[in-house]
């Protein structure tokens, strides 16, 4: 089983600096935001239900990819990750729903000579996907060309990631991927000959998905993007940061961005090395407490907020006025009042954050007058909360690798 212990020694040990390695840097990669869900004040309802839906399936493959990788159950979510592996013993092709919403996104270049790409960054993924140019389903996206790049390797792999729409698929090639003037040598890239319904514009404005979780829920079972960073000695920390805004967004690699945040960070542990979970202590509505401790991944690729069933009840049940909408997969999204939008805590490490009232509706209910949706979606698929940049924009956040731990800061 991969331990935090053993990673974070592994990532510290592999940044000492060798007799010929580059000089270690920190960089910043500014972002752009694409369209938000309620962009035009009224939310896309079959857009928000896909997201849904495609956010439990990329925790469902990310934790499969986990048992496989450590012969363990993630201690966050055992049944669940058994289930998976259950649903998935007829084939050993994995389910896909790698996206969700993804909002922001940045520019890398990859092979030689460069070819440049839009990517969503995403701490909810493990892996860097492409679309090639072979696929006749990514129309609107810049393809990625491996016979155009003498620096590209073709591994000789393919993959086939299912969905219930249909499948991803591809092959595996490795390449030169460089960002804001940083360069990593041979990173694993899953190249799509095909895009599912989860890879539409709609849930990935982006060309393609830059993963930063921890390598351990690749489901290609290789180093991810800031692995190979620490790895060949790019940044100066292991460390990346974000500040998510309408406008000065942008992702920090080797450190942080002092000019961004005030006061000092409220550091909370990763509890293991897979996705970043954290410990959610709580969770209130207008000051009262609706929830109790649970298990908390931070995910940059979605807006929304996915909790447990029952606890999406109990929230929404201290909120007047609330009515719950099945979607076609069986989650729930819920309506409520424009007019009492309220304001949402989130407890980290003992410290409140606040998401506001504004922020809490995802966009107004098409003809029905003064109805909102909210941020936060039902689903009894999972057992742990998705934390999604609805909360993550309000602040400024670390993730520390070498330390394995998660930063909250406010925003200047």
């Amino acid at each position: 089983m991969l331990t935090i212990a053993f990673v974070a020694s592994a990532l510290c040990a592999l940044s000492a600096a060798s007799p010929t390695a580059p000089a270690k840097r920190t960089v910043t990669i500014p972002m752009v935001r694409r369209s938000a869900p309620s962009s035009s004040g009224t939310a896309d309802m079959a857009d928000l239900e896909a997201q849904a839906n495609a956010l439990v399936l990329k925790y469902e493959s990310g934790i499969y990819a986990y048992a496989q990788t450590t012969g363990a159950d993630p201690p966050f979510s055992p049944s669940f990750a058994r289930r998976a592996a259950t649903e998935r013993a007829y084939a050993s092709e994995e389910l896909t729903g790698a996206h969700s919403g993804a909002l922001w996104q940045g520019l890398v270049t990859v092979g030689t000579p460069t070819q440049t790409f839009t990517v969503s960054f995403d701490t909810g993924f493990g892996d860097v996907v492409l679309p090639g140019t072979a696929c006749n389903t990514c129309k609107g996206r810049l393809q990625y060309n491996p016979v155009a790049s003498t620096s590209a390797v073709d591994r000789r792999e393919a993959f086939k990631w299912m969905s219930p729409d249909g499948s991803m698929s591809g092959r595996v090639y490795g390449d030169s991927v460089g960002i804001a003037g940083l360069e990593v040598r041979n990173q694993t890239l899953a190249v799509a000959s095909a895009y599912t319904p989860d890879f539409s514009t709609a849930l990935l404005p982006a060309d393609g998905v830059l993963g930063l979780a921890f390598p351990s829920v690749s489901r290609l079972g290789t180093p991810s993007f800031l692995q190979s960073l620490v790895d060949q000695h790019q940044i100066a920390s292991p460390i990346f940061a974000f500040k998510l805004a309408d406008a000065g967004a942008e992702l920090t690699l080797g450190g942080a961005n002092s000019a961004l945040y005030t006061d000092k960070f409220t550091y909370v542990p990763v509890q293991t090395a897979s996705f970043w979970n954290v410990r959610l202590d709580g969770v209130s509505l207008n000051g009262t407490l609706a929830v109790g401790g649970r298990a908390s991944m931070l995910d940059t690729g979605t807006a929304l907020l996915l909790a447990p069933a029952d606890d999406a009840h109990a929230l929404y049940g201290a909120l007047p006025g609330a009515r719950p909408q099945r979607t076609p997969a069986g989650d729930t999204l819920y309506m409520f009042p424009c007019a009492g939008a309220p304001t949402l805590g989130l407890v980290f490490n003992g410290k409140a954050f606040k998401v506001p009232r504004a922020s809490f509706s995802l966009g107004g209910v098409q003809e029905r007058e003064g109805v909102c949706v909210g941020a936060v979606a039902g689903s009894e698929r999972v057992a742990f909360w998705v934390v999604g940049t609805t909360f993550l924009q309000t602040v400024y956040t670390e993730f520390d690798v070498g330390k394995s731990r998660i930063g909250f800061a406010a925003l200047k």
